[in-house]
């Protein structure tokens, strides 16, 4: 019997653990820290078919972590860096340069696996104190820097700004079954 070979387990290989952290992540961004119960099991069943195999409370954990990342600093943006988002972008998003973007911007950049909008890349989620936006189609590096312009007002307003750039790059968030 051929086929791909299983992949590693994630508790114990450092990049499948990565990835999983990144998906968690994922879905709280996505969801702005409020899914139902419908998403939540949409994703438990997408972790699975990644053969991620996650019991309850590794699922609970995981999604305790990705909040506590979630609402760390008064803003911070969330950027899908998976397929096909990071193929369209055409900027620079490694870690190392997030985190000095993010120091020169004065908003936390914090990279995520798929929020679940494939083709509306890049794709991000800007969250502002407790309000949450999604921002798509930003590839060019003039448009990114448009984004981060953005945030670091709206972080400045300590709100949401409904600006052009907003309207330029705003996508109205659909179920996660939509993505």
């Amino acid at each position: 019997m051929s086929g791909a070979p299983e992949p590693p387990d994630w508790r114990t290989d450092p990049e499948r653990g990565f990835e999983l952290r990144k998906r968690f992540l994922a879905l709280v961004a996505k969801e702005c820290a409020n899914w139902s119960q419908k998403a939540y099991d949409q994703y438990s069943k997408l972790l699975s078919g990644r053969k991620f195999d996650v019991s309850e409370q590794e699922m609970a954990d995981g999604l305790d972590a990705a909040l506590k990342t979630y609402h760390t600093d008064d803003a911070h943006l969330f950027l899908c860096i998976a397929d096909p988002c990071c193929d369209l972008a055409h900027f620079d998003f490694d870690e190392e340069r997030l985190a000095e973007l993010s120091r020169q911007f004065g908003v936390r950049i914090t990279s995520t696996w798929c929020q679940f909008q494939c083709g509306e890349g890049p794709m991000g989620s800007l969250r502002i104190g407790d309000g949450c936006r999604m921002l798509a189609k930003f590839a060019e590096p003039s448009e990114w820097l448009e984004v981060l312009d953005y945030a670091s007002r709206c972080s400045a307003a300590t709100g949401f700004i409904d600006d052009e750039v907003y309207r330029r790059y705003a996508y109205e968030r659909p179920d996660l079954e939509d993505g």
